[in-house]
């Protein structure tokens, strides 16, 4: 498994055919970036993106236009051209995006229309965006990179921290080499959703980890202030976890954190060759379908049950679970095996497939897989990453008699 975080480039592009319907909301835009300059707005609140001592020719920065936003509330439209936006104003734990990370107060979409994807970096030793109770931030085909959050008063969310009451909204994007003590690239106290898009790279570091230092890429918590929810479909967590890094890297991390009476759902998505796969704890809820959790160093999927709640919080469905390293496939918090038999489980008979018994898919359309079923290299779509199967080694034409999709298996 590749340990570098600069070992594939963090420019990736759509096919051409996605240029039209890219373009016509950065057309549409409120704000349309014209520097790549990051710059405090002048004055807030006066409607006009005028980042502090740029030019009149390219003074609207990202940062200015986000002020801008915030002060004016409401609903707003970032258009960002391809390019580098390096956030260079440093000043962490300052909460209205004059310093640091860009603060989102408002309803905030930012979208890229060219076929490169733009990226959006750091050098303050702060995260990337934070966004506030009640705000919203929509991000569309976006590169978020470099990314910390290790020094400050939250240290979570390497590049997006999503506070309890805000939405996320993350499409067509890619996440890469970002890092917190929790949380590597996205921590959620709220509510996110990613689609179509692509976290790698993104790691822990804390100088005395302990199990609170998950979610090497995205960690999701609820707060005793509101539920938290995460929607992952058609996206992939790969290389998150053991990166190369000269620091106090955590190690043995999952890639993704449900904890704490979260909830997650994650459709036609693979995590695959990280650290670890999922870790779901403490009366949390997994629905997972159509999903791939293959050659991550150690165990695929771990569940801790709460006793105390019988209601179903792990249901999985034509999923695969093959691969990983260990000593079995799933584990739970006292075993190296999933019992088929907790209420809380509904696992079984759902045509999934698995390298052991330990995930507990032992119904008559479950498979027991014999060997590693794909091929040996990840193939790539667009920005995801996924193994494709082989035919005659278990997958194809295994799908169950009612399917959730054409391409289920």
């Amino acid at each position: 498994m590749p340990t570098s975080i600069t070992t594939r480039p963090w420019r990736r592009a759509l096919p051409a055919l996605c240029l039209l319907a890219l373009s016509s909301p950065l057309l549409a835009a409120e704000f349309i970036i014209n520097t790549t300059a990051d710059a405090a707005d002048t004055n807030p609140g006066d409607g006009q993106c005028a980042g502090f001592g740029l030019p009149p020719s390219a003074r609207c920065s990202l940062r200015a236009a986000i002020m801008e936003a915030n002060a004016q509330g409401g609903t707003h439209l970032i258009g960002l051209p391809d390019g580098d936006y390096i956030l260079d104003e440093a000043g962490i734990d300052e909460d209205q995006a004059v310093t640091g990370d860009l603060d989102i107060r408002a309803d905030i979409t930012i979208v890229n229309g060219s076929a490169a994807l733009p990226f959006i970096g750091q050098q303050v030793g702060d995260r990337l965006f934070e966004v506030h109770p009640t705000a919203s931030l929509t991000l569309q085909h976006v590169g978020l990179g470099g990314g910390e959050a290790l020094n400050g008063a939250r240290p979570f969310g390497g590049a997006v921290l999503v506070w309890y009451a805000a939405d996320l909204q993350i499409e067509r994007s890619y996440l890469f080499g970002n890092r917190a003590s929790k949380g590597g690239a996205v921590h959620v106290w709220g509510d996110a959703s990613i689609v179509d898009s692509a976290l790698e790279f993104n790691f822990l570091v804390d100088p005395a980890p302990d199990d609170d230092n998950q979610g090497s890429a995205i960690a999701v918590e609820r707060t005793i202030f509101a539920p938290a929810q995460l929607g992952l479909v058609r996206s992939s967590l790969s290389d998150n976890g053991e990166v190369e890094f000269n620091g106090n890297l955590v190690p043995n991390s999952y890639a993704l954190l449900v904890e704490d009476g979260a909830k997650a759902q994650i459709y036609n998505t693979s995590i695959i060759d990280n650290t670890r796969g999922i870790w779901v704890r403490s009366a949390s809820q997994l629905d997972m379908g159509q999903s791939t959790i293959a050659n991550n160093r150690s165990f695929g999927l771990r569940f801790d049950h709460n006793p105390d709640n019988p209601d179903p919080r792990l249901t999985v469905l034509f999923t695969v679970i093959a691969g990983n390293g260990g000593v079995a496939q799933c584990r739970s918090a006292s075993a190296f095996f999933l019992n088929p038999n907790l209420t809380q489980l509904d696992v079984s008979d759902h045509a999934n497939a698995a390298t052991d018994v330990s995930c507990g898919f032992v119904g008559a359309s479950d498979v027991a897989l014999d060997g590693w079923p794909f091929h040996p290299q990840p193939m790539q779509h667009d920005l995801t990453r996924y193994y494709l199967p082989v035919p005659g080694r278990g997958l194809v034409d295994a799908g169950g008699p009612t399917c959730m999709g054409p391409d289920d298996q």
